[in-house]
């Protein structure tokens, strides 16, 4: 029992929910009629006041009836599309509305073509009767759904006794269903609510978010948008924007993409959403408002709005203004390619040029720059988004020379060193500028806008200036501007510093090499002349030793130091030849290299008698060199060896060949070379300066070898650590220093 009553009363709940449903959908058809009637009646006042009084005023309600009575209409069929008998009448109450239209149309075309009173009654008869027409239509369709409406409030009411009936068989089933009919329209109203607030909610959210956001039907039509879309799109209010028709919105622009090509509609965001599409990434745009011609940037998304089916019936588009992101980024790629261009010539005129040529467009329309030239300002650069108003400019400068004692411009700039801005510059101060008709007609072809200039002081002193201006593209600088201005003059004077400190260290530079230049000719030429008087000496004592063997410990220190000094005229002859006679001259020969080097360490071994040197000739190394020179390479780095080697250990001399490279090697126990003076060990005079006392020579040995090895084609290196000793490694034309280990010394040619 209590299972069947609680089916009936569930069963009999359905019903009553359907029920009210249908109460519902037919006062909202009755509402719809109702509004659809109110739009025609709209018109046709509106169209009767204008007709009686002429006044246009009376024809706003008309036109937007036009607009809104086809909408309504459909609204009305989507409603009744259950009822066949409406859908008859609504198709005959299109066909009359179109018809009344037609004829009110051709009613006010006869008024504002001058027609008056008897001329006009035909026509406002017909519209009259298809007026009368319609409102019986509308009155057929508002009883059906009156009739319809008693119909279903009776239903309601049956079902409600219905439920009576079985809730009175158990009061406590009653009670349950009661208790669930209340709470269902507690929740019903509670979400009604819900909605309504969370639709004043996201009005409100959307108000105050600085993104644009619009939403438009399948039509293109917007049919919401926020104020910040409105203000973005060029509308003073949103209910502007929603009045005006989708075809105009897109002819206020021109649309551009990154790369400047005209931005084709077709790929607006929403309407690849609306023609199917799916959500894609954020496009960026650049468009021109052709009644202004300002340029702005945009950054548009749009996404998807589906009905229960999945169909996109909807579009959202969000859009963020992003000039000034946009401009910042152009001017930091600006100033990468103003810098990259600073410093790429010495010649700051050139640079200057290439300055005024980037600076267009990103920071100005046209830009020009003027540098002192006896103290007058000289133009160097212009530049122009167009051309041929280069050549404009030029003819302006060439029949109308600045003034130089102007109060404004450049020559203000070079007074002062001030810089200076003209957010607007009025056509007031171009009249006042010009000195005739024609100069006038001049300066007012260039379309100057927005001004700004800025001095390029070096050391104090002001060398020039960079003028911009803004013309075709309409916009107008700001402070922000001038302070970027400013910063670009300042890398720019900088730039014109260094070349030309550039100049003076190379002036002095040269300077420089000249005196070195001079010093080692002179060097060469005393070496030359000391010879002579120097083998006197040798040739005298070695003279007095033979007539005197008996006592030759004073005539033995005379020949060392003078062997000594030889050595050292011979060092500043090769030094010399090096520098200024383009490297030591060799007289090679066919040689073998094992008996120079066995020859040589003989010699050390004698002249170091308390030092061990060891060598193992090896089998016969032939090749064409030079003997006397390499056996100068030889005694060189052994003689190193045995000076700043350990004396405890032995020398090591090593000769070998592999294919058509020969290489020798000189090892030495002991403390390496310190790592700050490989870099310049082959450098002349450098050995002097970091052995102090334990150098017996000028510091040119090692500079001289490398000169030599080069000469053969070689190369020389050297390899020094605490743990392996030192080792210098010789290897002669066809082969590189491949065995060494870092650190490898770079030669100096």
């Amino acid at each position: 029992m209590l299972l069947a009553v609680l089916a009936g009363g569930a069963y009999s709940f359905s019903g009553l929910r359907g029920a009210t449903e249908w109460l519902r959908h037919t006062d909202e058809v009755k509402i719809k009629i109702a509004r659809l009637q109110s739009t025609l009646l709209d018109a046709e006042t509106g169209a009767r006041g204008y007709l009686v009084t002429g006044l246009p005023a009376y024809l706003g309600p008309y036109d937007r009836a036009r607009g809104a009575w086809k909408r309504q209409l459909d609204e009305v069929r989507a409603l009744t599309s259950d009822n066949p008998e409406q859908q008859v009448r609504l198709h005959r109450l299109e066909t009359l509305i179109d018809g009344k239209l037609v004829s009110a149309a051709s009613v006010r075309a006869a008024y504002d073509a001058g027609r008056r009173g008897d001329a006009l009654l035909p026509g406002m008869e017909e519209g009259r009767r298809l007026m009368d027409a319609v409102r019986a239509e509308l009155a057929n369709m508002e009883s059906a759904e009156a009739t319809l409406d008693v119909e279903r409030e009776h239903m309601t009411r049956r079902r409600w006794d219905e439920m009576a009936v079985l809730l009175a068989v158990s009061l406590f089933v009653l009670l349950g269903l009661i208790a669930a009919v209340a709470k269902q329209r507690r929740d019903a109203d509670a979400q009604r609510a819900r909605v309504d607030e969370e639709g004043r909610f996201l009005r409100d959210v959307f108000a105050g978010i600085d993104d644009g956001i619009t939403l438009q039907d399948k039509d293109g039509r917007i049919v919401f948008a926020n104020a910040s879309a409105a203000h973005t799109i060029g509308f003073e209010s949103v209910e502007a924007l929603l009045a005006a028709p989708a075809s105009q919105l897109v002819e206020r622009f021109e649309m551009f993409d990154e790369s400047g090509h005209p931005f084709p509609k077709e790929r607006l965001p929403a309407r690849a959403v609306l023609a199917g599409a799916p959500s894609q990434e954020p496009a960026r745009m650049r468009y021109r408002v052709r009644a202004t011609g300002e340029e702005r940037w945009t950054m548009v998304q749009a996404f998807p709005v589906t009905d229960a089916g999945g169909k996109v019936v909807r579009a959202v588009n969000v859009f963020r203004d992003v000039t000034v992101e946009r401009h910042a980024e152009e001017r930091a790629a600006f100033l990468l390619r103003a810098i990259a261009e600073l410093g790429a010539s010495l010649d700051f005129e050139v640079t200057l040029g290439s300055l005024a040529r980037l600076a267009v467009p990103v920071l100005a329309d046209w830009c020009a720059v003027d540098v002192a030239d006896e103290g007058r300002p000289r133009r160097v650069a212009t530049a122009h988004v167009d051309p041929s108003k280069v050549a404009h400019v030029a003819e302006l400068e060439r029949r109308y020379p600045s003034d130089p004692n102007a109060p404004t411009g450049v020559p203000e700039i070079f007074r002062t060193g001030k810089a200076q801005l003209m957010a607007e510059i009025p056509h007031e101060l171009l009249k006042a500028a010009a000195l005739d008709e024609e100069h006038l007609r001049l300066i007012e072809a260039l379309e100057l806008r927005s001004y700004m200039g800025v001095p390029l002081i070096v050391r104090g002193k002001v060398l020039g200036a960079i003028t911009f201006a803004m013309a075709e593209s309409r916009r107008v600088y700001t402070e922000a501007d001038l302070s970027f201005a400013r910063d670009l003059a300042d890398r720019a004077s900088l730039a014109i510093e260094n070349a030309q400190l550039f100049g003076e260290a190379e002036r002095r530079r040269q300077e420089a090499e000249d005196q070195t230049r001079f010093a080692e000719t002179f060097i060469g030429m005393l070496g030359h002349d000391l010879r002579n008087p120097l083998n006197a000496i040798i040739m005298t004592a070695n003279l007095l030793r033979r007539r005197a063997p008996d006592d030759t410990a004073g005539l033995d220190r005379i020949l060392s130091s003078s062997r000594r000094m030889s050595n050292m005229i011979t060092q500043l002859l090769d030094l010399t030849r090096s520098r200024i006679a383009g490297g030591i001259p060799l007289e090679r020969k066919e040689t073998d290299l094992g008996l120079v080097v066995a020859e040589v360490v003989d010699e050390l071994r004698r002249t170091y008698p308390t030092r061990e040197v060891a060598w193992s000739r090896p089998p016969e190394v032939r090749a064409p060199v030079d003997r006397d020179r390499l056996a100068q390479v030889v005694s060189n780095l052994v003689g190193n060896a045995i000076e700043h080697g350990d004396p405890t250990k032995p020398v090591s001399v090593g000769l070998s060949a592999e294919g058509n490279a020969i290489e020798l090697s000189v090892h030495n126990a002991g403390a390496p070379i310190p790592a700050e003076l490989l870099t310049t060990l082959f450098e002349p005079y450098r050995l002097t300066i970091a052995r102090g006392a334990r150098s017996k020579g000028l510091g040119l040995g090692l500079f001289i070898t490398q000169q030599i090895v080069v000469a053969h084609g070689g190369e020389v290196g050297v390899d020094s650590t605490p743990e392996r000793g030192t080792t210098f490694r010789v290897v002669l034309p066809g082969a590189r220093v491949a065995t060494m280990a870092a650190p490898t010394l770079q030669l100096v040619s």
